[in-house]
């Protein structure tokens, strides 16, 4: 398929402007960036010269080619946009989102004597979920934060840069020394893309080829244990439309790793041997260069020379102010303890299960309302880098006392991520459908989940920093209710991160996550904050309080749009004397374009209610996780509260 001297158009979200003919103008629809394709081809070659594509999110400007061209053509898009199969040939684009590009397949996307315009002061990548891709002579303008192929490349990308620059000084995408950026200035694989006269190589790339663009490494994860058996990585070269081609290719791990691992190599394949004598894991990536000077790469967990289980010594469990501590030696002195400690209490003569080690062995815990007047129980499972895990060695505790009855507080580092029977004094983690979400609709698609694991701890990454708890299915839902409760006043603070970075906190119009305290968990009866997604703003949430009645949701307050649900937001929530307050702020600052929306930068909502005797917690989030599997979450950092 050909097309020229033509512009496709949405006048969805942004005006359609016709210099030419004012009569064909078209106003926008609305204010929100939204989700529209502008056209899909199925199969065949596209061939598009002199086009204009002009939308915002999910441009699809004709994708879905095996073969296609955009020569002189102009782009205006945001994210999820762009063709990432194609090649670019003297190209501008008007970028307003960060990753133009959800991820680039096959053997990428070209880019030759292009000019990208950034239009925000954001992070400035190519594609979202990372991918192959070429820029040669191409030009940025703007000012971002940073500029890079994607934001988490993995150890194993490569992508291939000449002649780039940024307001005309040369840049290195990815920043200096970034090991995903390949400079083929000099390299013969620079003619796979210019042909000597500095004329694009279009033969090269959709005709008959005879230079290679990508080189493989395969596997490129994967887990070594040094003494073990030896692990075959082999290297392969492909033109740009995917097929095979022979080249020599050498393999080399950084001086810091040569004793780590032994490489034997011929001209295609590596054998590497683990030999790490160290006491902890080593993580090492085995870099190929072929003939042409195009590079590959594969991340090796190698793991040290396996050791006996340790045992445990001098085991005791001590009370300290608030905390009981387990202390212990292990009979394995030289390497990092990486023991699994979990704690129970022993509750109408069972023992149940209320905190584990996740990363780091979880020597101190501190008892809850749920454990006054309990024996408390750690069990620890001996373990060392590089060993097998010993047998479990206990230690009890005499009842605990002094422990806070109206009080709770996590940081999610220890909650078990496991679904038990609802039961006051712990966390319970499910997944559910609230009444007022409808299945199959524009916000919620099929509703699907699988409920075995509601939450995760760990990091993501855009907008959650460093660690936390994250929903992992759509309609992930945490509850606590108190052992001891007698109604009155009550206080909630929440701190989270929404990864999101632009302020609609969720993925997508409709959905919402709900704050409740003063909760009847057992019947979903409680007042609540609701932070929802509207289809009004796509750089903003709403907010008002809202009443639960055996599951069923009124409105308290009017919905007020703010800009304050991103990187390090507090939900604080209070219940005293019969008036429910909610207020929402954040430590980061907020974009002057938003407040000149009229967006709240903080939120104060309040309305009165009758007292109750519940003092229960409740988050709900009927958001889906999104791609990656987070990044349309909201990392919860701790929760606490007070009550009574």
């Amino acid at each position: 398929m050909t097309v020229t001297d033509l512009t496709i158009g949405n006048y969805c979200s942004i005006d359609l402007v016709y210099p030419r003919d004012p009569s064909e103008n078209r106003a926008r629809r609305t204010d929100a960036v939204t989700q529209a394709q502008l056209a899909i081809q199925s199969g065949g070659s596209l061939y598009a010269e002199n086009c204009r594509f002009v939308s915002r999110l999910n441009l699809c400007p004709i994708c879905g080619a095996k073969k296609a061209l955009y020569r002189s053509c102009h782009f205006e898009c945001t994210d999820d946009s762009l063709n990432g199969d194609a090649v670019h040939v003297g190209c501008d684009f008007d970028l307003y989102g960060g990753r133009p590009i959800y991820r680039t397949g096959r053997t990428g996307a070209v880019f030759i004597d292009c000019d990208f315009r950034v239009h925000n002061g954001g992070g400035q990548y190519l594609t979202k979920e990372g991918g192959p891709a070429a820029m040669i002579n191409c030009r940025f303008e703007g000012s971002p934060r940073e500029l890079g192929w994607t934001k988490y490349p993995a150890a194993y990308l490569k992508c291939y840069q000449s002649g780039v620059t940024l307001n005309g000084s040369p840049v290195t995408l990815g920043g200096t020394g970034a090991p995903e950026s390949v400079d083929i200035s000099a390299s013969p694989a620079l003619g796979a893309y210019l042909l000597p006269g500095g004329s694009p190589n279009i033969e090269n790339l959709l005709g008959s080829p005879s230079l290679p663009t990508l080189l493989e490494l395969t596997p490129d994860r994967a887990e070594l244990i040094s003494g073990g058996e030896n692990l075959c990585l082999s290297a392969q070269s492909r033109f740009f439309n995917g097929e095979l081609c022979q080249e020599n290719v050498s393999f080399s791990v950084r001086a810091a790793d040569e004793g780590c691992v032994t490489l034997r190599a011929d001209s295609r394949r590596v054998y590497v041997t683990g030999k790490n004598s160290g006491p902890d894991l080593r993580r090492v990536v085995v870099t190929a260069v072929s003939e042409s000077g195009l590079e590959a790469a594969a991340e090796l967990s190698v793991a040290p020379y396996p050791v006996l289980a340790p045992t445990v010594e001098g085991l005791k469990l001590v009370r300290e102010s608030s905390a009981l501590t387990l202390e212990y030696e292990l009979s394995i002195k030289n390497r990092r303890d990486i023991s699994d400690i979990n704690w129970y209490r022993a509750d109408g003569g069972v023992w149940k299960l209320c905190a584990v080690s996740k990363e780091n062995p979880l020597k101190t815990y501190r008892p809850t309302e749920a454990d006054a007047g309990l024996r408390i129980k750690a069990v620890i499972i001996p373990r060392v880098s590089g060993s097998e895990r010993g047998e479990p060695t206990e230690a009890v505790s005499e009842p605990v006392e002094n422990v806070p009855l109206n009080r709770i507080f996590t940081d999610f580092s220890d909650i078990p991520e496991e679904i038990f029977p609802p039961e006051p004094g712990r966390w319970i983690l499910d997944c559910a459908k609230p009444e007022d979400v409808i299945p199959n609709s524009e916000s919620f698609g099929d509703w699907y989940y699988d409920v075995a694991v509601p939450y995760k701890y760990g990091a993501t990454g855009n907008g959650s920093v460093g660690k936390g708890f994250y929903q992992n299915v759509q309609g992930a839902r945490l509850r606590y209710t108190p052992v001891h409760s007698n109604g009155g006043k009550m206080t909630l603070t929440v701190t989270c991160d929404p990864a999101k970075t632009a302020g609609q906190g969720l993925g997508s119009a409709g959905q919402y996550i709900d704050f409740g305290l003063k909760f009847d968990n057992a019947t979903l009866s409680g007042p609540a904050l609701r932070v929802i997604r509207l289809k009004d703003a796509s750089d903003a949430v709403s907010m008002a309080l809202v009443r639960y009645d055996c599951g069923k949701v009124e409105y308290l307050t009017e919905l007020v749009r703010t800009s304050c649900f991103i990187t390090g937001c507090s939900v604080r929530l209070s219940f005293d004397g019969g008036r429910l307050t909610a207020d929402v702020s954040t430590s980061s600052p907020v974009p002057s374009e938003k407040t000149k929306k009229g967006y709240a930068e903080r939120v104060h909502l309040e309305d009165e209610l009758p007292d109750s005797p519940d003092c229960g917690i409740m988050i709900w989030h009927t958001g889906s996780p999104g791609s990656g599997g987070w990044q349309n979450t909201i990392m919860l950092h701790s929760v606490e509260a007070e009550w009574g």
